[in-house]
């Protein structure tokens, strides 16, 4: 009888640690999809990333961002939680700039948190992006929130160039086709737009505007489909909701 031979099964390999740069870099991937669901999960990121190093820079830069972001949507959809919000987006960018103002996302974080709230202040944040501009250049982030912070002007290069450097930026396609369709220039509105919804699927705010975008062209039937295929899936979203009652 021929011998069986027990050969042991090899041990799975351990997964390997995240880096507490690797953990920022997932939260930045996540937010910078624009959605609640990225913010969630962005946060909860950089919120692991404090617990092993409470003084670690990035991530309290890092959430000064996502919350303003966050806060953002809260208030479109009429969730007084955007309050708090704004709050914690603050706090947060200042200990960044309290511990490293050397760092060119600290200064990012307390412009964005700048945009809203009790802290807004149009000057000072446009002083922190410059600030942060000036570390980094070409860092696409920067170049978002320059354009954003001087007035989302449709012929400002940091816009395109932000792009450039980071084509799914999807807030940057959001805002961009948001600006194209306020000067008339329906037809490529719509396809940053389009752009927008490829790299975020799930962005019940690129629905929303793609589908007023489509309104605007003349096309009110693909606009009421454009947000029914979503409807279902965020019934209590109120930007969807809004915009079907606008169409209907």
């Amino acid at each position: 009888m021929e011998k069986i031979v027990l050969v042991e099964a090899p041990k799975p390999k351990p997964k390997a640690k995240r880096s507490l740069p690797d953990y920022i870099k997932g939260a930045r991937h996540v937010m910078n999809r624009f959605d609640i669901a990225g913010y969630e999960k962005a946060v909860a990121y950089a919120r692991h990333a404090l617990s092993i190093s409470p003084k670690y820079v990035p991530a309290h830069a890092l959430l000064g961002e996502a919350y303003s972001y966050w806060a953002f949507r809260l208030e479109l959809n009429r969730s007084e939680s955007h309050f708090g919000y704004n709050h914690l987006s603050y706090i947060h960018a200042k200990q960044a700039i309290d511990m490293a103002p050397e760092l060119a996302c600290s200064h990012r974080a307390m412009a964005v948190s700048m945009r809203r709230g009790n802290q807004s202040d149009p000057e000072g944040r446009k002083a922190e992006i410059v600030t942060a501009m000036d570390l980094e250049p070409n860092n696409p982030d920067n170049l978002y929130e320059h354009w954003r912070a001087f007035g989302y002007k449709i012929d400002d290069r940091s816009v395109h160039r932000a792009l450039e450097l980071n084509p799914k930026l999807t807030g940057a396609l959001i805002d961009y086709g948001v600006v194209l369709t306020e000067a008339g220039r329906h037809e490529e509105a719509e396809r940053f737009m389009i752009q927008a919804k490829v790299v975020s699927p799930k962005n019940t705010l690129v629905f929303y505007n793609l589908a007023m975008i489509q309104d605007r062209r003349g096309f009110r039937v693909e606009a009421l489909k454009t947000l029914l295929l979503i409807q279902e899936e965020f019934e209590d979203d109120y930007l969807i909701q809004s915009g079907l009652n606008f169409l209907q």
